[in-house]
């Protein structure tokens, strides 16, 4: 819809700075491909060694789409 804004909360491991920007466009491109117009679209990386809860999350998701 227009005027909303897309939040994309990514687990990070290990990377570098550029490992990061190259995430977050090719997540960028992917919302430009298949979601509404005019969307913005805000990635936002944390460690995942800061929050247990990011580790299970992940593992979780992880696990729903290979199972």
């Amino acid at each position: 819809m227009q005027g909303d804004t897309l939040y994309v909360v990514v687990a990070t491991l290990l990377g570098t700075s550029a490992r990061k920007r190259a995430f977050e466009a090719a997540i960028r491109e992917v919302c430009e491909d298949h979601a509404p117009s005019r969307r913005d679209v805000v990635v936002c990386h944390w460690d995942s060694c800061t929050s247990w809860g990011l580790q299970v999350a992940d593992y979780g998701l992880w696990a729903e789409v290979s199972g």
